[in-house]
């Protein structure tokens, strides 16, 4: 029977990854048009049988290297690539059954084994619909190649052999000089780098051992993690609803405000189990530990060796909180996840903008459609990615309001540059890049927010509302009184009642310093002590642990040598559009310190809080750190 339980939670988690990777396909994989392009261009060989760039497209060779655009034919058949589509695919399918989920209270259809399985037939069809046309595909392009490349090494052996003639040198075989010459190209990575990078690979397996093995120690026993998010992902599935939950019952201590990405992630695993196993449905979680130590990798390796991009992702893998938020049933981990690559994805989108504008001004040539279509897509990534923010959290909607505001001054004030010259195409392609971003989240996130409207659900947090309404209360005895025409700031300050303006009496004692329901009151709600103290103390030595986690959830001092090192490596951090991670980063720790001062208990989770900014600061400055060291140079990265 345990087996029986045990072979249902891997069909589970595998329903999740189908219902994922259709999108993903379509957003990560998919390049329409390479298939023509590869046949328009097959012919395009010079006498060495390789591809010939295109002038107008220095990026993308033509022929067989040119397929599938930027990314290559080969990178379809990359491991380190199918790993991440797979993760990214896990993430995809949550948030799609999530809305599913909530699309069937809100129809007041119940939660049943049976709807679970039609839909996940629908996306499994489709899986296998794409692998097949992946197949038959990559087989056509590799019949192809090989025809090609076989005639280019006939063309390659005949000048080589009269290159031989004509020199009077000794004959040398030209498959020994071609392999030869393979041969000195895999040596670049070196017998050492190799062993340290099996090393460094164990030790990481062994850190997801420990926390495999802490999550299936017990079953969920954390008070959060039962109250938040474990105990609501039961009662959908009981209730077989999400409705019933907040219409039936009082629920009061589970923080009714949170998003529910988690709990209903936990509720379709129980739907396929057929019952409740606390043990089983917590599966899901080693998946974000092991996810976010391989996204980090992937993405660092885009730029740094190999080794390097290892090395980084076990320190990643060590940290004591990062390990605890592997097994413990809490959002933090996944939030930070989720936020590193929404930043990342957006900042990507902006770099090939402006690398594409650059390009343009180079060859006078307006932009390709299909480029721009392509990079639109790292932009509808990062969309869904911060859509899925707010699924998991509600401080997501801070992060999502940043990227909105990021995406429409950029689009605005540089954007228009990249395209053709043609006012109708500025105008058309800037409208599109604000606004289908936009309009992809509105569609998103209409499921919850119908939720919210229909049972009343607030936005704000159980902690944040007091504090809410105080403000409100606040600014309007701060605002009680008529404005009419101005007369200056003159009066104002000089607290004089000659000139036309007339000054409600809060505002004069704000002015005069002796405000008693203005400013002292925000003060009196704010406390600047105990945001510092609890900022600082978690900063500099790890002084707080709410979980009481096995491990300590502690940083260490990770915090303080990364602040190390972005100082010795001040300039790189900003270079290429960088200031975009930063732009997050000092959002999210603003937005901390300000909850940490408006709200005391908020400080004996410092550390969880905390948590949700350090991947992607770890991101930042290890990338732009490793990317300078002048050690990198005697590597060349592997595509």
């Amino acid at each position: 029977m345990e087996n029986f339980l045990i072979f249902k939670a891997l069909l589970a988690l595998l329903t999740i990854f189908f219902i994922g990777y259709v999108p993903v396909y379509f957003l990560f994989e998919y390049k329409k048009g390479c298939q023509k392009d590869y046949k328009k261009n097959s012919n395009t060989w010079d006498n060495a049988g390789h591809g010939i760039i295109d002038p107008g497209q220095p990026d993308r060779a033509t022929g067989f290297s040119g397929f599938c655009c930027n990314d290559g034919f080969n990178d379809r058949h990359n491991i380190s690539k199918q790993i991440f589509i797979f993760f990214i695919s896990i993430y995809f399918g949550f948030f799609i059954i999530s809305n599913y989920l909530i699309m069937l209270s809100l129809l007041k259809i119940k939660f049943s084994f049976l709807n679970a399985a039609v839909f996940s037939l629908v996306f499994c069809a489709a899986f296998i619909f794409i692998q097949i046309l992946k197949f038959k595909k990559a087989k056509l392009i590799g019949e192809k190649g090989r025809w090609d490349n076989q005639k280019g090494n006939e063309n390659n052996r005949k000048e080589h052999d009269e290159n031989q003639k004509v020199s009077g040198l000794p004959q040398i075989d030209y498959k020994i000089n071609q392999e030869e010459t393979k041969g000195a190209q895999k040596e670049k990575t070196g017998k050492t780098s190799l062993i340290f990078q099996v090393i460094f690979v164990f030790l990481i397996f062994i850190n997801f051992c420990v926390v495999a093995f802490f999550t299936f120690l017990f079953p969920i026993r954390f008070w959060d993690a039962i109250s938040c998010w474990s105990f609501k992902g039961r009662a959908f599935f009981l209730d077989g609803s999400v409705n019933a939950f907040y219409t039936q019952h009082q629920y009061a201590f589970t923080h009714l405000t949170y998003p529910l990405y988690i709990s209903l992630s936990q509720t379709w695993v129980y739907i396929w189990l057929g019952e409740i196993n606390e043990t089983l449905v917590k599966a899901i979680f080693p998946l974000f530990y092991m996810s976010l130590i391989f996204i980090v990798y992937y993405l660092l390796r885009k730029e740094v060796t190999r080794l390097y991009a290892i090395i980084s992702a076990f320190i990643l893998s060590t940290l004591p909180v990062i390990m605890d938020h592997g097994y413990l049933e809490y959002t933090n981990l996944i939030f930070s996840v989720i936020l590193l690559l929404g930043v990342y994805y957006l900042y990507f989108f902006i770099l090939k903008s402006r690398e594409s504008q650059n390009q343009n001004r180079q060859v006078q040539t307006p932009s390709d459609g299909k480029n721009v279509w392509d990079n639109l897509k790292n932009l509808i990534i990062s969309a869904v990615f911060f859509a899925i923010l707010v699924y998991i959290r509600s401080e997501g909607i801070l992060f999502l309001a940043i990227f909105l505001l990021i995406n429409t001054v950029y689009n605005l004030a540089v954007l228009p540059g990249s395209f053709s010259s043609k006012r109708s195409n500025i105008i058309l392609n800037t409208a599109v890049s604000i606004f289908l971003p936009a309009m992809l989240i509105f569609i998103l996130m209409a499921p919850w927010t119908i939720l919210q409207a229909k049972l009343n659900i607030s936005g704000a947090s159980t902690e944040w509302a007091p504090v809410i309404e105080s403000l409100k209360d606040i600014f309007k005895n701060i605002l009680k009184g008529s404005m009419f025409v101005p007369g200056g700031l003159k009066e104002i300050f000089n607290k004089s009642t000659a000139g036309s303006m007339f000054v409600p009496d809060s505002l004069k004692n704000i002015l005069n310093g002796t405000a008693t329901g203005g400013l002292s009151e925000i003060s009196s709600l704010f406390s600047f002590k105990n945001a510092s103290g609890a900022f600082l103390g978690e900063f500099l030595f790890s002084k707080f642990d709410s979980a009481r986690a096995f491990l300590g959830s502690s940083y260490g001092i990770a915090w303080i040598v990364l602040v190390a090192m972005a100082v010795f490596n001040f300039k790189k951090l900003f270079k290429a559009f960088n200031w975009i991670f930063l732009v997050f980063l000092s959002a999210g720790f603003i937005a901390l310190f300000i909850s940490l001062g408006f709200i005391a208990e908020f400080a004996w989770s410092t550390e969880r809080y905390m948590l949700h900014l350090f991947p992607l600061a770890y991101f930042w400055i290890m990338r732009s750190y490793l990317s300078s060291t002048i050690l990198l140079k005697s590597f060349a990265p592997e595509k």
